[in-house]
């Protein structure tokens, strides 16, 4: 767990915590962040590389501030700003390496009134990863790593503001939530060359309810066999996609038993 806010009397009060939580449901304290923040977007890359991602340092304040969390040696580190200020949104991580943040309803990801910014981070190749791995500059690859912008320009799709997704495939993405009940597919193969266009594909079925995910709240989403359970934490709803069928039902979690 990282991050957040707890209120006082005087405001809410930002959090650096980091707590990691065993299987017995122990708590640790781990280093803390370097930068207080709450409303960020998490990656997990590698299995072992936490990427804390922009998010908010106050209620009126933004922060691009990137850092990242060496879970093997307890250790946080800088790594590059987001080219935009982005909160309640959902970070997609394909193939344990490439991290694209969702745009949600964040102005500095919109281009005029129909296009979106995808902001697109390769955290490196396994090659870069050549280093003693008990030692902090095994991780400092990713430090050396820049940002990078994917435009999307559709009409639909800027309507949709979409803040979640998850990936289907070792080049492909379902990208769903938002304003909407509109659920898209982004193949990175189709990304092009150096001008970075991406092009998205409705899927035929949207959702049956709108997911508020990542809405002042954690995003979870996994993915098991031929479905995906996407958990809005804020209207208490499970969303199941079939990718067999190509499907989403919902059901509150309060008819799954589990209390709010």
């Amino acid at each position: 767990m990282v991050g957040g806010y707890r209120q006082s009397t005087s405001g809410p009060v930002v959090l650096q915590d980091c707590l990691q939580v065993d299987a017995n449901m122990t708590v640790y304290e781990r280093e803390p962040m370097k930068m207080a923040r709450f409303n960020a977007p998490l990656a997990l890359v590698r299995d072992r590389f936490l990427l804390a991602l922009g998010g908010q340092t106050s209620r009126n304040a933004l922060t691009k501030a990137c850092e990242c969390f060496d879970t093997y040696l307890n250790h946080w580190f800088n790594i590059a700003p987001l080219p935009t200020q982005t909160i309640n949104v959902s970070a997609v991580v394909m193939n344990d390496r490439f991290v694209y943040l969702m745009p949600g309803a964040n102005r500095e990801n919109q281009l005029g009134s129909s296009s979106l910014l995808i902001n697109y981070l390769d955290t490196g190749a396994t090659a870069n990863f050549a280093g003693d791995k008990n030692t902090r500059e095994y991780g400092l690859p990713i430090a050396r790593q820049k940002w990078v912008q994917i435009e999307v320009a559709n009409a639909e799709f800027f309507k949709t503001q979409p803040v979640a997704g998850l990936q289907l495939n070792a080049t492909e993405m379902l990208i769903f939530g938002g304003e909407n009940l509109k659920t898209y597919t982004l193949d990175m193969r189709e990304v092009q060359g150096v001008s970075r266009q991406g092009t998205v594909k409705p899927c035929k079925l949207g959702m049956n309810q709108r997911g508020r995910f990542a809405n002042s709240s954690d995003f979870i989403a996994r993915a098991f066999g031929p479905f995906i359970y996407a958990i809005d934490a804020r209207e208490m709803q499970l969303h199941v996609y079939s990718t067999k069928d190509k499907n989403w039902n919902a059901q509150a979690l309060s008819e799954l038993g589990i209390a709010s």
